[in-house]
């Protein structure tokens, strides 16, 4: 828990103030003496603007932040239809003032910012978005039941324009992230319907990565304040109900630029929630897609590592598990993994891609390893010896290959597997569980520690 204090905007313009005023600082001086004097007393300024406009006049100074005066004007000028190119101008100010940093978002929000914005929603519609979507990125508590309904019935009704429709799916996955409330008003008002039809409607590469991103935030599971989320069902209602997999299946398959490619690989693999949707997907030929995506895009970092999370999904289906390996997968996963073997997020999803496929299937292992598979393992685990992420799932891996395989044993201990895993085990206390079930599986001694024998009286509450 963070022991940092907290203070208002006005409290820390107070101090430059008095600086000016009292101390006789200059502007620069006194901004850095504030600055410097709330971090020594443990003051967290991650919330506060620490470099306003500070204006000497006759009477003392005038702190000034552009984001406020921007706020005030709009306000000042809702209602006269003469301003509009002016408030044009200031919303634009807003925008570029949040887009800064989350200190000028939070000051802005404490200005009545959000209650502006959305008070001109009908007269400077594509203006009002921009903004909003600078003002929420990391507040999406600011958003009420009737602004969310508000940019549903807006997207569908401008869905045929593809400019604000774009905003529009930015804006609802800034209302999504790290908040469950969003997602379930938007999903109970039925936003799946105008999303989809984004998709099917354009095919402009930034509709369709925004709408992918929506699609992918409605079914996180990231809310800390929330004891059960939703995402699971909310899967469910993209595949069943609107019939998703198809629409992806095509899309994949029509795209020639792979950063668009990426993003759609990236949400078929967050929508792979029932063994039946693993094995539909499949049966669309999303594996011939992926393994020639691989074999075009290897260089690719981002494309590898979202298509290697998509077969690790794909492979939880045994049937579908078989035609990977059946394809010559693994031959492909090793070949593109080596490309990036620095890159830890790749080797993490490469990992975890291969402990799928060789799961329960000793036939498996012999084919991952006989193509590389051990040596790309131990590889990664000497590459990445400080990321526990990529450990863990190495051991799980190596775990996965040999415990119906002994055969493939002394592949991994010929590649100093069991120093790699010990090493993994001493410096990432938390991998202990797949670090020792490694170890037993590849025959090695391991201490079990007894917790608690019986002995020497009983428990006690």
């Amino acid at each position: 828990m963070s022991t940092h204090k907290v203070i208002q905007q006005s409290t820390y313009d107070e101090v430059i103030r008095e600086n000016v005023v009292d101390l006789d600082m200059t502007p620069g001086e006194a901004i850095e003496d504030a600055s410097i004097q709330f971090k020594s007393q443990g003051v967290s300024l991650s919330s506060i603007v620490t470099n306003p406009s500070v204006i000497k006049t006759d009477d003392g100074i005038d702190i000034i932040h552009k984001v406020k005066v921007a706020i005030e004007k709009v306000e000042s000028q809702a209602n006269d239809p003469t301003k509009g190119d002016e408030i044009k101008n200031q919303l634009k100010i807003i925008k570029d003032e949040c887009q800064l940093s989350f200190a000028h978002r939070f000051l802005a929000a404490n200005s009545g910012a959000f209650t502006v914005l959305t008070s001109l929603w009908t007269t400077h519609l594509n203006e009002v978005v921009v903004a909003l979507s600078a003002l929420v990125n990391g507040q999406p508590d600011l958003f009420d039941v009737t602004t969310l309904k508000l940019i549903q019935n807006t997207l569908l009704e401008h869905v045929a324009d593809a400019s604000l429709s774009s905003q529009l799916l930015f804006l609802i996955q800034l209302a999504c992230i790290k908040h469950e409330n969003n997602r379930q008003i938007l999903v109970d008002n039925d936003i799946l319907t105008p999303l989809i039809k984004c998709l099917k409607v354009h095919k402009l590469p930034e509709v369709t990565k925004n709408a992918c991103a929506a699609l992918r935030a409605l079914v996180l599971d990231d809310d800390i304040r929330v004891q059960y989320g939703r995402a699971h069902d909310h899967a469910k209602d993209i595949v069943i109900k609107h019939a998703a997999l198809p629409l992806f299946s095509e899309l994949l398959q029509e795209s020639h630029d792979v950063t668009i490619a990426s993003d759609i690989v990236l949400t078929v693999s967050r929508l792979m929630v029932r063994h039946e949707f693993c094995k539909e997907m499949a049966d669309f030929g999303v594996l011939t897609h992926l393994f020639q995506g691989l074999k075009n895009y290897a260089e690719n970092q981002t494309f590898v590592q979202n298509v290697l999370l998509l077969l690790k999904a794909l492979a939880g289906n045994d049937h579908v598990q078989k035609e990977i390996v059946k394809e010559n997968g693994t031959e492909l996963i090793i070949f593109a993994t080596q490309k990036h073997i620095l890159k830890s997020k790749v080797c993490k999803a490469a990992c975890g891609t291969l402990a799928t496929l060789a799961l329960r299937s000793p036939q498996h292992c012999a084919i991952i390893v006989k193509a590389g598979g051990a040596t790309l393992i131990t590889r990664m685990m000497e590459a990445h010896g400080l990321d526990a992420g990529v450990l863990q799932q190495a051991c799980l891996a190596i775990r996965n290959l040999v415990a119906r395989a002994q055969d493939l044993v002394p592949n991994f201990l010929e590649l100093g597997a069991e120093r790699l895993i010990r090493n993994a085990q001493e410096h990432h206390p938390a991998i202990a569980d797949e670090a020792k079930a490694a170890l037993r599986d590849l025959g090695c001694m391991i201490e079990f520690r007894e917790p608690w024998t019986g002995k020497k009286g009983s428990l006690q509450n």
